[in-house]
C-alpha cells in the first residue's frame, strides 16, 4: 500500500509540486506564468491582474451550500439547483485538477508519470493515503479537486447513487494536509486521550431535540462536559492542552463565536493564547473546528490552520465554507464515535463521512491521516522474541518512551538499532549512532520546526566547543530531518568514494573558499535516484555547475565567480535545488 505525499510551494512567482512514496520520489514540477496565476485564480476566485472575481471551487461550494439551506427531509439537497450546481461544482474541480497536472516547468514529463501512476494505484485499491504539505499561500481545498471529467447527464440525473460525487478527491483518497515537519507522523497512536467539548449554547438550543438529546448522551456517557463559555472554556484548558479540542458552533474566518457579550468571538490569535499552556507541553493534539469557514485564511484575523500549527499541535479538521447546524452536528457526533470509540484513524473516518455529499464536502482535513487511538483492550497484542545475548539491543526512536519488544525485526519496526562500537568516548555522534543520542529528542522537534518555518532566514546553533552542537546536528537534527520529515536532504560530499558525508563548511577567515571548495565537492558526479514507479533518474549537477562557471572547473574558478558575484551563490543553489525532488 502506497503512502502518497505530495509537496507543493506555492511561491510568487511558480507553483512547484514533487510527488513521493517513501524514499522513492518524482521529478519536481511546476506551474509558472499564467498557468500558476490560473491555478490561484480556480481556488481563491480573483483574477491575478484585473482583481475581478472568477469561478473557483469555494465560491461554487458557496453555492452549493446556500442552495442546500433551504432543504430538508427525505430527499433532502437533491433538487435540480443542487445536482446542478454540484455538477459546476466538479467541472469547477477538474479544471483545478488540470491546471495541477500541466506544468510549464517540466523536463522530464513527471507530471504525466505522477497521474497514471496515481490512477494505477487507485484502481488496484493501492493507495493507502495520499497527504499533501503546502508550503507558502493559503491553503487550497484539495478535496475538491475532480478527478474526471464531469458527466452532465448523471449529475443531472440524480437518483439514489452518489457514485458519480466519488470523483472528488475527498472521497476518492484518504485526503489529509499536513506539515514537512511533524512529530505525528512518527506518534500516530494516543492512549487515554484528553477530550474537551466545546459547543456554543445558541447552537445547541436551536437543535432538534433528537439530535441536541444525542449529544448530550455522547457527553454524559464519556463523563464530559459541554463548554458553553469563554470562562468555562478557560477552565477546561486550564489544565494543559487537551488531545482533542472538538467546537461546535457559528463562526466566520475572522472569528469563532462562543455565546454572548465580551469575549465571545476567539479569533485565530485568541484560540492560539489559549491552547498555548506550558512551553514544555509535549508537541501533538487534533483540533475539530465543526463551524463556518475556519479552513480559510482572514486577510485581517489570521488563520486557524496558521494558529493550530504554530502551537506544535498535531493538526485540524475544518470547513471550507458555510456548514449547517444540524448536518454538523450529526457528522461531528459520528466523527467522534468514530475517531474515540472505534479507534478509526481520523484519515479513514473523514474520508467516509465526506461521503454524505454534498456537505460533506466542506470538510478538510489538516493533519496526519494516521492519527488514531487505541485503547487498552483493542491494542496491538505483542509477543516477546527471544534476544541473542552476544547480538547488539535496538535502540529507541528519539524523543519516544522505551516500547515494548515487537514481534518482528527491529529493521522492520522502525527502531534504530545500536552501532557496532556504542562507546564514543570524546568524540562527536553521527546518524549512525542516533539510538545512542537520547534525552535531545525535544531539542532536536524544536530546532527542526524553526528551521522548518518560512520566516527564517538564519537560525544560529550557538555553545562553547565541546558541548556537543556537531552531534546534535549529526546525530539528532539532520537525520530527523532527513527520515521523518519531508523535502529535506543534506548536500554530502560526493567527490569521494565512502559513505558520503555531510558537508560542513567551516566559517574560517576565507568562507568564500570553503563555500566553493563544499559545492565543488557536491556536484563532483551526477545525482541518481528512482521514482515510485521503479525509473532511474539522474540529475546532472556537474553540468549544473558547468553552466555557471563556462569554461573554466574548480573551487578556484567558483570562488572567482563567487567573489565577483554576490548573487550568484543563490541562484546556484536555486538551480541545484530544482533538479531534485527535496
Amino acid at each position: 500500500m502506497a503512502r502518497v505525499v505530495c509537496l507543493v510551494e506555492l511561491q510568487p512567482d511558480r507553483i512547484a509540486f514533487t510527488w513521493s512514496d517513501g524514499p522513492d520520489s518524482f521529478p519536481p514540477y511546476a506551474l509558472t506564468g499564467q498557468t500558476a496565476d490560473r491555478f490561484r485564480e480556480r481556488v481563491n476566485g480573483v483574477h491575478e491582474q484585473a482583481r475581478e472575481p472568477v469561478d473557483g471551487v469555494r465560491d461554487r461550494l458557496r453555492t452549493l451550500v446556500e442552495l442546500c439551506l433551504d432543504e430538508r427531509g427525505p430527499g433532502a439537497y437533491s433538487s435540480e439547483a443542487v445536482r446542478r450546481a454540484g455538477l459546476e461544482l466538479a467541472v469547477a474541480g477538474h479544471e483545478l485538477r488540470k491546471l495541477a497536472f500541466s506544468p510549464n516547468e517540466d523536463p522530464g514529463k513527471a507530471a504525466r508519470d505522477v497521474a497514471r501512476w496515481l490512477a494505477k494505484l487507485h484502481a488496484q485499491g493501492a493507495v493507502e493515503s495520499l497527504e499533501v504539505i503546502t508550503e507558502g499561500g493559503p491553503p487550497v481545498p484539495w478535496t475538491l479537486l475532480y478527478e474526471t471529467r464531469p458527466d452532465p447527464a448523471t449529475f443531472l440525473a440524480g437518483g439514489d447513487t452518489s457514485d458519480h460525487w466519488r470523483g472528488f478527491w475527498g472521497l476518492r483518497f484518504n485526503l489529509a494536509c499536513g506539515q514537512k515537519v511533524d512529530p505525528r507522523r512518527r506518534m500516530p497512536w494516543w492512549t487515554a486521550p484528553k477530550v474537551v467539548l466545546v459547543v456554543d449554547p445558541l447552537v445547541r438550543q436551536g437543535l432538534p431535540e433528537p439530535l441536541r438529546g444525542r449529544l448530550d448522551r455522547f457527553a454524559e456517557d464519556r463523563g464530559l462536559t459541554l463548554v458553553g463559555s469563554r470562562a468555562k472554556l478557560d477552565d477546561a484548558l486550564a489544565g494543559g492542552r487537551p488531545d482533542l479540542l472538538y467546537w461546535l458552533g457559528h463562526a466566520s474566518p475572522e472569528a469563532l463565536v462562543l455565546g454572548t457579550g465580551p469575549g465571545s468571538e476567539i479569533r485565530p490569535n485568541d484560540l492560539l493564547d489559549l491552547l498555548a499552556g506550558d512551553e514544555d507541553a509535549l508537541p501533538g493534539g487534533l483540533v475539530f473546528l465543526n463551524a463556518c469557514r475556519t479552513a480559510e485564511a482572514s486577510p485581517t484575523a489570521g488563520s486557524y490552520v496558521r494558529a493550530v500549527f504554530e502551537m506544535r499541535m498535531g493538526g485540524l479538521i475544518a470547513t471550507e465554507q458555510q456548514t449547517i447546524d444540524t448536518f454538523a452536528t450529526e457528522l461531528g457526533v459520528d466523527f467522534l464515535e468514530a475517531f474515540l470509540d472505534r479507534g478509526e484513524p481520523v484519515g479513514v473516518a473523514m474520508q467516509k463521512l465526506r461521503a454524505r455529499v454534498p456537505l460533506g464536502l466542506l470538510y478538510g482535513t489538516y493533519c496526519p491521516p494516521e492519527i488514531r487511538v487505541v485503547r487498552p483492550e483493542t491494542a496491538p497484542v505483542v509477543v516477546p522474541v527471544a534476544v541473542d545475548p552476544t547480538a547488539p539491543l535496538p535502540g529507541v526512536a528519539l524523543g519516544l518512551a522505551a516500547p515494548p519488544v515487537p514481534a518482528m525485526p527491529w529493521a522492520a519496526a522502525g527502531l534504530d538499532p545500536l552501532p557496532e562500537h556504542p562507546y564514543r568516548s570524546l568524540r562527536a555522534y553521527g546518524a549512525g549512532d542516533r539510538a545512542l543520542f537520547a534525552g535531545r529528542g525535544d531539542d532536536t522537534l524544536r530546532f527542526a520546526r524553526v528551521l522548518d518555518d518560512p520566516g527564517t532566514r538564519v537560525l544560529i546553533l550557538h555553545g562553547e566547543s565541546g558541548v556537543g552542537k556537531t552531534s546534535f546536528l549529526r546525530a539528532g537534527v539532520i537525520p530527523y530531518l532527513e527520515t521523518e520529515c519531508v523535502g529535506y536532504r543534506f548536500a554530502r560530499d560526493r567527490s569521494t568514494a565512502d559513505k558520503d558525508p555531510v558537508l560542513m563548511v567551516r566559517a574560517t577567515n576565507d568562507p568564500v573558499t570553503q563555500i566553493a571548495s563544499a559545492l565543488n565537492a557536491y556536484c563532483a558526479k551526477p545525482f541518481t535516484y528512482r521514482t515510485p514507479r521503479g525509473k532511474e533518474v539522474v540529475a546532472d549537477l556537474p553540468a549544473t555547475l558547468r553552466a555557471t562557471l563556462g569554461d573554466r572547473e574548480g573551487p578556484d574558478a567558483l570562488r572567482d565567480a563567487l567573489c565577483a558575484d554576490p548573487g550568484l551563490l543563490g541562484r546556484l543553489l536555486s538551480a541545484l535545488a530544482g533538479k531534485l525532488p527535496f
